[in-house]
C-alpha cells in the first residue's frame, strides 16, 4: 500500500487531539482494508474423533489406508460427474514416502470416499530418483478439473542442490486425465515450492506455493505454462506458513494453513490474495494424547458446509505411527457466520 502527502490533509483546528486521532485511525483501517485485509470472523473447529476409512493403490498389508495432503472440490448438491464431493490424495505407508503419487476419489457424503470406476490410480508415476507430493484438485476452465502437484528430487548427490517441478493434468470427466504437463520448477539449496493451492476466476490462474523460509507467495496467469514471478504475500501476524490450501467464496479469498513446526492450522482471509489477515490463535491444534492426530498437523481443506461454517478435511500424524499420515472431516464454525446460501 503506498501513501501519498494528499491522503490525509493537515488542518490546525480546536478540536481535542483526540478527534484528529480517531480520523486518522479510521482513514488507516479503511486503507488497509482496500489493501487486503478484511476483518477476520472467529474460527473454531474440534478435533475429529477418528479418521476416516479409505483404500488406495497400495495393499492394506503394506499401509494402504495411510494416506496425507487432502484437495477437495465441493460442487454442492447438483454435483459434477454424478458425484458431490471430488478429492486428489496421496497414499503415504509408514516409513515409505516413494509411494506418495496423486490419486483421485470421489464421495457423495464427504464421508465415505471410493476409487471411480475405471481409474488408475495413482494417476502418474514419478521418474525414477523423484517423489510426488501435495496433490492439488480444483474447477478450471470449460469445466475441466485440474490436478497439480509437486516432483522432489533429493537424490542430489555431492552437489548439494534440491530440484522441484510443478505439473498438472487435466481431466473432464475424473476417470480419464491428459499427460503431464510441467509449469514451474526450481532448485537450490532449500525447497521453493511447496504445497501449491489453486483458484481459477475471472480467467485467471492463481497459484499460491510456500517456500523454505515459510514465505506464501502467489503467482498469476491466463495459463498454467505462462505464470508471473512470486508475489510474496503478507501475513498480519507473525506466522512460520508451510502447507497451505486457499480457496474462494463469499466475495474473499479465503485460506486455511498450517504453521510449520509447531503443529496447529490457522485461518485467514484476503481480498487480494497478497494481503492476509490471519488469525490470532490457531484454528485447530494436535488432538490429545493416544489419538489419530495427536503428533503433528499437516495439509487441510475445506468448502462452506450450508450452516454458516466450512467443513474441514485434514491430514495429520499420530505417535501411534509417527512415519505415516490419515486424513480425518471436522467442521469449522464462524462467528459471524459464513453469509453463502447452501449449494
Amino acid at each position: 500500500m503506498q501513501s501519498t502527502s494528499s491522503d490525509l490533509t493537515r488542518r490546525h483546528s480546536s478540536a481535542p487531539l483526540i478527534t484528529a486521532l480517531s480520523l486518522f485511525s479510521a482513514l488507516l483501517l479503511t486503507s488497509c482494508s482496500s489493501a487486503g485485509i478484511p476483518r477476520l470472523p472467529i474460527a473454531t473447529a474440534t478435533n475429529a474423533p477418528t479418521y476416516l476409512p479409505i483404500q488406495t493403490y497400495v495393499a492394506e498389508s503394506d499401509g494402504g489406508s495411510f494416506v496425507v495432503h487432502p484437495s477437495v472440490v465441493d460442487f454442492g448438491t447438483t454435483g459434477w460427474q454424478a458425484h458431490r464431493y471430488w478429492m486428489a490424495i496421496s497414499t503415504y505407508p509408514p516409513n515409505d514416502n516413494s509411494r506418495e503419487a496423486p490419486s483421485i476419489y470421489y464421495s457423495d457424503d464427504g464421508s465415505a470416499w471410493t476409487m471411480p470406476a475405471g481409474i488408475t490410480n495413482p494417476i502418474e508415476v514419478p521418474d525414477a530418483h523423484w517423489i510426488s507430493s501435495d496433490p492439488e484438485l480444483f474447477l478450471g476452465p470449460a469445466g475441466q478439473l485440474f490436478c497439480l502437484w509437486r516432483d522432489y528430487n533429493d537424490d542430489y548427490g555431492a552437489t548439494k542442490i534440491d530440484s522441484e517441478r510443478l505439473y498438472y493434468k487435466v481431466s473432464s470427466d475424473g476417470l480419464h486425465w491428459s499427460d503431464r504437463t510441467l509449469f514451474l520448477s526450481a532448485s537450490g539449496s532449500s525447497w521453493h515450492v511447496f504445497s501449491p493451492s489453486a483458484v481459477y476466476r475471472d480467467k485467471q490462474f492463481n497459484i499460491w506455493t510456500t517456500n523454505g523460509d515459510n514465505i506464501l507467495q502467489l503467482r498469476v496467469g491466463k495459463s498454467l505454462t505462462d505464470l508471473s514471478d512470486p508475489t510474496e504475500c503478507t501475513l498480519n501476524h507473525s506466522f512460520a506458513a508451510y502447507h497451505n490450501s486457499v480457496r474462494y467464496f463469499g466475495n474473499r479469498f479465503v485460506a486455511v494453513i498450517q504453521n510449520r513446526g509447531v503443529s496447529e492450522l490457522r485461518f485467514a482471509e484476503s481480498w487480494d490474495g497478497i494481503h492476509w489477515a490471519i488469525g490470532a490463535s490457531p484454528l485447530l491444534g494436535l488432538g490429545p494424547s493416544g489419538h489419530w492426530d495427536d503428533l503433528w498437523m499437516y495439509r487441510a481443506d475445506f468448502a462452506p458446509n450450508g450452516s454458516g461454517g466450512f467443513d474441514l478435511w485434514y491430514s495429520a500424524r499420530s505417535s501411534a505411527y509417527p512415519t505415516a499420515f490419515r486424513f480425518g472431516r471436522t467442521t469449522i464454525t464462524l462467528n459471524p457466520p459464513l453469509n453463502i446460501p447452501p449449494r
